[in-house]
């Protein structure tokens, strides 16, 4: 072990000498110099010599903290030592030599010397103490040392000696510490050095990377032209391998070799070329069009070019396709059939095609003068706005209306208009394609196509409504509005006579046709001047029914187109007043036949009442109060209604089918007779069933026995089961039979037969029914009641 390794290292970090020579001073001040008062306090007599070399060591050392608080370090640690030293070599050589304390704090400006200042330092510190150590033994020895200033008892010895090891002690602790810190700081700038370089390497490792996979052809030359480096994209790109470009001049890949001179110049000028097109001949012999970036810097002391390359071939190929569009699109643009116009943002058009500015009656520079709105129909123009609105607000990408456009000489043109935006690469608009087709001729066609299609339609739906038409004067009336306002006469009437008529050979009825003049008129009044007329017969099947007349003011109205329409729908009224009057003929035939149906049922009917002489006017009595209960019902159609009544009318006859030893019998009727009695409402239907006049009437003859709660003959049917007609009659049919005389007992009166209803609803009646009939019993009169069939 070498004895320089007993001295310690000098701290490398300047904050850590700060603070121990601080702390030092520290103790100067609360350590060192209380216990110098304290021994000079102990002696016999005080040291005022002492006390003044004290006072004056903590002057200097107040400076010296001067200085360290002004970033003087090395200054206040070299005066440290030095004042120190003085004090401690004054100290043993005034107090007693070798054989002083103050000879043990030669260690610690050793070592304060150590830190504080350089290993050199501090040997020179310990060859000057020893040097005085000896010097203090040799002149002890010839006893040449002054008299000892301090006279030391054994206590202060002890403490004095206590005093220096501490002091020794504490420093080498808070050294000690300030080295810890200091390695440890230095062991962290190591680490973080470390991470640095690896981080260099790391990057290093990235940039290679992004050398060698970069899209983008990288290359580095000599001033000379030998390829130094390139990348596999720039390698790649040319179609050769690394090795081979290795091989080659620059000069060798251009296609145009001269151009690499003009680029050297350039760049000795500047530093840098950027952005240069230039052409490479590929290894397979076609041309690679580049962008290239070249930069000059000096490497290793030798100037050297690097050089960036991006393929721009498809591009120049886009661009050139670009521009044999733009070519494509100009011609097409001057030459379109249809007008177009490039509207910018603020709504001003910038360029037109002839065929916009014909359309317009414009030349391009009037056109640019005013907003492209200005040429748009007042009427129009506000939804077009808004259009326009929601196309640069994104809205939309496009719209197409059709509107009108105002021409400078006045005219006004219909044009169909197709709107889109163009916009950058930011979505930000830049202008809009107006795209203007010509639709004048096409809108007059389409107009009257319209107005023949509407024409058309009206007269279809006019002529199926002529079917519907089963009245004359309103068939009439419909033919000569339609004729003003679908034909737009201004004036239209039909004359009807008896000059022809509708003739039946088969039976020789004739229906004569109303002789009546049905007229209307337009709005427009009717000018007798220049207003012309004409009459369209009426036939069907060879029969005339009169004259369909037509009036206008249209010069032109009477063409042929229309006059054929015209015929045609005359045809087609005359058809429908033949229909009309066949019609009426069968409603006719219908009604008489219908009116002697319904003699022959009332005379069966009165034949039961003259059979049976206890029941005589009972038939009609019930037919005319079931009539008058059913319509308070609110449940049956007209239709319904008459077939009630026929079945009221007809409800006993079945009876026909009874013996009359049965029928008239005074007296109750045994099992068998009655077995024979409850058959009638079978015998009923078996009668009128094959009548198909009749099958709408056959509920009540069939079902009027039948019970509510389904006690009742010939099916026992219950409840809502039985039909609603037999339900209504067999409450009617029981009031009268009660309010009747008969043989074994009177007539009850109105008040017991409601109570009596009352009773039997639920049971024998529907209750619902006997409700009503009781409500309409409180409505009709006395007399009606009594003898309702009187009063009809």
């Amino acid at each position: 072990m070498h004895w320089r390794s007993l001295i310690p290292r000098t701290l490398s970090d300047a904050q850590a000498r700060q603070q121990l020579l601080l702390v030092m001073l520290r103790g100067v001040f609360f350590v060192f110099t209380p216990v110098q008062i304290l021994l000079s306090l102990m002696q016999a007599n005080i040291s005022w010599p002492r006390l003044a070399i004290i006072a004056v060591v903590n002057l200097i050392c107040v400076w010296l903290w001067s200085l360290v608080k002004h970033d003087h370090l090395n200054l206040a640690a070299k005066l440290f030592v030095g004042l120190f030293w003085l004090v401690f070599s004054g100290l043993m050589l005034s107090t007693g030599g070798i054989s002083s304390p103050a000879i043990i704090a030669y260690f610690f400006v050793i070592f304060a010397a150590s830190f504080l200042l350089s290993e050199r330092a501090s040997l020179l510190v310990a060859m000057l103490s020893l040097g005085v150590t000896l010097a203090a033994v040799v002149l002890e020895t010839k006893q040449l040392l002054p008299k000892s200033l301090i006279v030391y008892t054994p206590f202060s010895r002890w403490l004095s000696y206590s005093f220096y090891f501490g002091l020794m002690l504490v420093f080498q602790i808070v050294s000690g510490r300030l080295v810890y810190n200091a390695l440890q700081k230095a062991q962290t700038e190591l680490t973080e050095r470390q991470r640095i370089e690896a981080e260099l390497r790391h990057s290093e490792a990235q940039y290679r990377l992004l050398f060698e996979t970069i899209p983008l052809g990288i290359g580095m030359a000599k001033i000379d032209g030998t390829v130094i480096a390139v990348n596999p994209t720039g390698s790649q790109m040319l179609g050769y391998q690394h090795a081979e470009f290795m091989q080659f001049k620059l000069e060798n890949l251009y296609a145009n070799p001269q151009e690499r001179s003009t680029l050297l110049q350039a760049a000795k000028q500047t530093g840098k070329v950027r952005d240069y097109e230039m052409a490479f001949k590929h290894r397979d012999g076609h041309i690679v069009w580049t962008l290239v970036n070249i930069d000059l810097q000096p490497i290793n002391g030798e100037m050297v070019t690097i050089a960036t390359l991006r393929d721009i071939t498809t591009q120049r190929a886009a661009e050139q396709a670009l521009r044999t569009n733009e070519a494509r699109f100009r011609a097409m643009f001057e030459h379109a059939a249809i007008g177009i116009v490039l509207i910018d943002s603020n709504g001003m058009a910038f360029r037109a095609n002839p065929t916009a500015c014909m359309l317009l009656n414009l030349n391009e520079r009037e056109l640019q003068q005013v907003p492209f709105i200005n040429f748009t129909h007042p009427d129009d123009r506000q939804f077009e706005m808004n259009l326009n609105q929601e196309l640069l607000a994104g809205q939309c990408d496009s719209y197409q209306i059709e509107k009108r456009f105002l021409r400078s000489d006045g005219g006004i043109v219909w044009g169909r208009l197709c709107a889109s935006l163009v916009q950058d690469s930011d979505d930000q608009p830049l202008f809009t394609i107006a795209m203007i087709e010509d639709l004048s001729s096409y809108k007059a066609t389409r107009e009257q196509l319209d107005l023949q299609m509407q024409t058309l339609t009206a007269l279809y739906y006019s002529s199926q409504r002529l079917t519907t038409k089963l009245k004359v004067e309103e068939l009439a009336r419909d033919v000569a509005d339609s004729c003003v306002n679908i034909f737009g006469a201004q004036r239209a009437w039909l004359t009807l006579n008896q000059s022809d008529q509708l003739l039946d050979q088969t039976n020789h009825n004739k229906t004569h046709l109303p002789n009546i003049q049905i007229e209307i008129e337009a709005v427009e009044p009717l000018d007798d001047s220049i207003s012309q007329t004409m009459a369209f017969p009426l036939v069907s099947h060879n029969h005339t029914f009169g004259m369909l007349n037509l009036q206008s003011n249209q010069a032109d109205f009477f063409q042929a187109e229309r006059n054929d329409m015209l015929q045609t729908y005359a045809s087609q009224v005359a058809a429908a007043l033949d229909n009309a009057l066949l019609f009426q003929h069968l409603q006719q035939i219908n009604h008489e036949v219908t009116s002697a149906y319904d003699m022959t049922i009332e005379g069966w009917s009165r034949a039961l009442d003259l059979r049976d002489h206890e029941t005589e006017g009972h038939t009609q009595r019930v037919t005319w109060m079931t009539e008058q209960l059913a319509a308070a019902m609110g449940k049956f159609s007209a239709e319904e209604l008459i077939h009630v009544r026929r079945g009221a009318l007809l409800h006993d006859i079945g009876k026909m089918g009874v013996p009359d030893a049965i029928l008239h019998k005074p007296g109750p009727l045994d099992d068998d007779e009655w077995v024979i009695m409850r058959r009638h409402p079978v015998y009923a239907y078996q009668l009128l069933a094959p009548i198909l006049y009749l099958q709408g009437s056959l509920d009540i003859p069939h079902y009027h026995h039948e019970r509510w709660d389904g006690t009742g003959y010939p099916k026992g049917l219950q409840a809502e089961a039985i039909p609603l007609a037999a339900r209504v009659f067999a409450v009617v049919d029981v009031w009268d039979a009660l309010r009747s005389d008969r043989p074994y007992r009177k007539g009850w009166s109105d008040q017991r037969i409601m109570e009596y209803l009352a009773t039997e609803s639920g049971k024998h009646f529907d209750p619902m029914v006997v409700e009503v009939f009781l409500q309409l019993l409180k409505t009709m009169s006395v007399a009606e009641v009594r003898n309702p069939v009187s009063e009809q």
